[in-house]
C-alpha cells in the first residue's frame, strides 16, 4: 500500500523573498484565470482569522478538534463515506446497507458533538497507488482520483451535510499534492467543489512532511515554490477557507520551514510528555505563524498507565496550548484501533468493549468512554492564565547525560540566532537527538552516544550539515571510560517520561510538564563546534 498520507484574511507576506521573484512565480501558475467564485457564497458564514485567532460572526472561535478517520464504501452504485473499519468492533464493518452506514456515521458525529468537540479533522489522505492512478480504497473496490470525483465528492457532501446540521466545523486532511499531477488535479477539483461551504473551514495539505521519505529533505526554496502554488490555488478557488500543514516536529525547519511558507496557520502534532511543552514553546516563539495543536494524545491502557492520567494530560496540554498563544487544540483520536499498533490502541478516547448511546439513541455504539471524555467540556480557552515559561528540559528534552556538543549560531552580521535547530545522530543513524539555540545563539546538544552527523538550521536560514568523527574530551578527572557509559543505545521511544516528572504526593499521579531541573544539564564528555554562520535561506544558490 502506498499511503500518500500518514476570515478577515491577513494579506500574504512571504518572508525574506524578493517581490519580483514571487511575482514571476505567480505568473507561471497553472491556475485558470477565468474561474469565478459563485456569487451566492455568504462570506459572513465563514470562520475568519484575526490577530487574536479564529472568529465566527464577530465572536471568538476556538477549535476543540477530534481527529476522525472515515472510509469510503461502494454499495451497489452508491458511494458512501462511512465509519472507519477499525472503529467500534475492530474486526470489520458493522453495517452494510446505504441507510445503515449513513446512520452509523451520523451517530458518531452526534457523539462527537455531545462529547464537547466543535471541530473534526476529517482524515481523507489515505490513498493507494494503483498503477499510474491513485485511488481511495472502498471496501474491496476503488474510487479513482479525478476519474471518480463525482462519486467521491457526493460521498463527502453527505458527511459535510451531517456536520453542518450539528454545527461542527471541518478541517479536511487531503492527499499531499507534492510533485504529483494526479493529486494536484484532484485537489483543485475539491477546492472548487467545496469553496462555498462554510462548514469546511480549512484544508491540511500535508500530514507530517518529515516522515515523507521522498519529499522530507527537498531544499527550502523548492518547498517554498510548492507551497506558494498551493496558496495560489486557495486564493483562486477557495479564498474564504484556510490552508495549513500538519507539522510533526520543529526539525522540519530543515526543509519545510514553517516561517517561510505561505500557509494561513500551522497545525502541528506533538505527543511525548517530555517534548510537548517544549515543542509548543518553540512553535509559539519561532515559527512566525498563527498555530494550533492538530494532534496530541497520551497513551493510556488502564493498566500500566491509568486512564485518569490521559484526562490530566489533556487538560494540562490544552492549558499549555492556550497559555502560549495557540488558536486551537486537536486530539488523536476518536477511538482505540487495536489492530494497528500499541500506540493506536491506547490514545483513543474510547475503548471498544462496551456500549454507549447518543441522545437520540438511534443505534448503539460499541464503545466505552475513558475519563478524558469528561474533560472535554471543561476545556475553556478563556479561563487559562497566559504563562508560557520555558521548561527545565527545553534544551535537553529527553535527559541525555553522557556527551554534550556545544556551539554558537550567528548570522552574517555576527548577531546571535535564537531558536535554531541542531540535530545530531550517532555513527549509524540509529539514534538521534535535538536541541535549540538560546537567546545568545548558544547551544548544547546532549546525547548518550557519540554524535557523528550534525544538521543545523533556523527559521528563515540555510541548512548546514557536518559528517565527521567528533573527538570528545572528559569534562572532569576520573570520568568513566566511554565504553562504560550507560544507555549508549537508548532510543527515544524507549525513554520512560515518568522518570522525569514530579509526582503529586497525595495522589501518586505525575504532574505533567513539571520536571526536576537538576537532571537535564549533566554530561561526562564534551566538545565544541565553535561559531557557525547561517545565511538567509533564499541567498543559497
Amino acid at each position: 500500500m502506498v499511503e500518500i498520507l500518514k476570515r478577515t484574511r491577513k494579506p500574504f507576506k512571504p518572508l525574506a523573498f524578493p517581490v519580483i521573484a514571487f511575482s514571476i512565480l505567480l505568473g507561471m501558475s497553472s491556475c485558470e484565470s477565468n474561474y469565478e467564485i459563485p456569487e451566492n457564497i455568504d462570506a459572513e458564514s465563514f470562520i475568519q482569522l484575526e490577530e487574536s485567532g479564529f472568529t465566527l460572526k464577530g465572536e471568538r472561535f476556538f477549535p476543540v478538534m477530534i481527529n476522525y478517520v472515515a472510509d469510503f464504501r461502494q454499495i451497489g452504485d452508491t458511494s458512501v463515506l462511512g465509519v472507519h473499519y477499525l472503529y467500534e468492533k475492530p474486526e470489520g464493518y458493522e453495517y452494510f446497507s446505504i441507510d445503515s452506514v449513513k446512520l452509523q456515521r451520523k451517530e458518531h458525529l452526534n457523539l462527537i458533538k455531545e462529547m464537547g468537540f466543535n471541530t473534526i479533522r476529517l482524515c481523507l489522505d489515505r490513498v493507494w497507488q494503483t498503477g499510474d492512478s491513485i485511488a481511495y480504497p472502498a471496501a474491496g473496490d476503488y474510487l479513482y482520483l479525478n476519474e471518480d470525483n463525482d462519486k467521491i465528492f457526493s460521498a463527502i457532501d453527505d458527511f459535510v451535510a451531517d456536520a453542518t446540521e450539528l454545527n461542527l466545523k471541518l478541517m479536511i486532511l487531503i492527499p499531499p499534492p507534492v510533485q504529483n499531477e494526479v493529486v494536484k488535479e484532484y485537489t483543485i477539483s475539491m477546492l472548487k467543489h467545496f469553496n462555498g461551504n462554510s462548514t469546511v473551514f480549512s484544508y491540511d495539505f500535508n500530514n507530517e512532511p518529515l516522515y515523507d521519505r521522498e519529499h522530507s529533505a527537498i531544499p527550502k526554496a523548492e518547498v517554498f515554490n510548492i507551497v506558494s502554488e498551493w496558496k495560489e490555488w486557495m486564493e483562486t478557488y477557495a479564498p474564504l477557507q484556510f490552508i495549513t500543514i500538519g507539522y510533526s516536529e520543529p526539525i522540519e525547519v530543515f526543509s519545510w520551514d514553517p516561517s517561510i511558507l505561505p500557509v494561513d496557520f500551522l497545525s502541528f502534532h506533538t505527543y511525548n510528555p517530555l517534548r510537548v511543552p517544549n515543542e509548543i514553546y518553540w512553535y509559539a516563539n519561532y515559527s512566525g505563524k498563527p498555530w494550533m495543536i492538530g494532534e496530541t494524545a497520551l497513551l493510556a491502557d488502564g493498566d500500566e498507565i491509568p486512564y485518569e492520567w490521559q484526562a490530566d494530560y489533556m487538560k494540562d496540554c490544552f492549558d499549555r496550548t492556550v497559555a502560549c498563544g495557540g488558536i486551537g487544540f486537536g486530539w488523536w483520536g476518536f477511538q482505540e484501533v487495536p489492530l494497528v499498533d500499541y500506540a493506536e490502541e491506547g490514545t483513543g478516547l474510547m475503548t471498544s468493549d462496551g456500549t454507549v448511546y447518543t441522545g437520540d439513541s438511534l443505534l448503539p455504539i460499541t464503545a466505552k468512554f475513558k475519563p478524558a471524555v469528561d474533560k472535554i467540556k471543561t476545556l475553556d480557552a478563556d479561563e487559562v492564565d497566559a504563562n508560557c515559561e520555558r521548561k527545565a528540559n527545553y534544551f535537553n528534552m529527553l535527559g541525555y547525560s553522557n556527551y554534550v556538543l556545544s556551539g554558537r549560531l550567528e548570522d552574517e552580521s555576527g548577531e546571535p540566532i535564537e531558536g535554531g535547530l541542531i540535530r545530531g545522530w550517532n555513527e549509524y543513524y540509529s539514534i538521534g537527538q535535538n536541541t535549540f539555540s538560546d537567546e545568545e545563539g548558544n547551544f548544547k546538544l546532549y546525547s548518550n552516544d557519540r554524535v557523528f552527523h550534525v544538521m543545523i538550521s533556523a527559521p528563515g536560514k540555510e541548512k548546514k550539515e557536518y559528517h565527521e568523527k567528533i573527538e570528545y574530551s572528559a569534562l572532569e578527572e576520573g570520568a568513566l571510560r566511554e565504553e562504560d557509559l550507560p544507555n549508549r543505545d537508548l532510543e527515544y521511544q524507549k525513554i520512560d517520561y515518568r522518570n522525569y516528572l514530579r509526582t503529586d504526593s497525595s495522589t501518586g499521579k505525575p504532574i505533567f510538564f513539571d520536571y526536576n531541573p537538576g537532571i537535564f544539564t549533566n554530561a561526562v564528555y564534551g566538545q565544541s563546534m565553535g561559531t557557525i554562520i547561517l545565511r538567509p535561506w533564499n541567498d543559497i544558490e
